[in-house]
């Protein structure tokens, strides 16, 4: 039983990896924080906070040093007319003000 947990978590052990997975799970758009909302890659769509909400999060670490400036965050992301995707956002980017409005709506 232990090792079917730990196969199935292998993919958490990598940004790429996990993305990867997320991907095939159905979660294909990609979003960026812009200044007035968060912006869908695919269809060029702003979200305001309302629009947004954040389903999970996996926060990895850079292989190269063990600082938190290397470190990001991987969220999945579902959007009120249903749209599903991934944000990724480093450590430095967190408190983006938009950002700070979606993270406290979900608390």
């Amino acid at each position: 039983m232990k090792t079917e947990v730990a196969v199935d978590r292998l993919y958490l052990k990598s940004l790429t990896i996990c993305l990867h997975k997320i991907v095939n799970d159905g979660y294909t758009d990609s979003f960026r924080i812009k200044e007035r909302g968060i912006l869908s890659i695919r269809t060029g769509i702003l979200y305001q906070p309302a629009d947004i909400s954040v389903i999970n999060s996996f926060l990895f670490e850079s292989d190269e040093t063990n600082q938190q400036t290397n470190m990001v965050t991987l969220y999945l992301i579902e959007t009120r007319d249903g749209k599903k995707g991934t944000l990724i956002i480093g450590n430095k980017n967190i408190s983006n003000k938009i950002w700070q409005q979606i993270i406290k709506k979900g608390a």
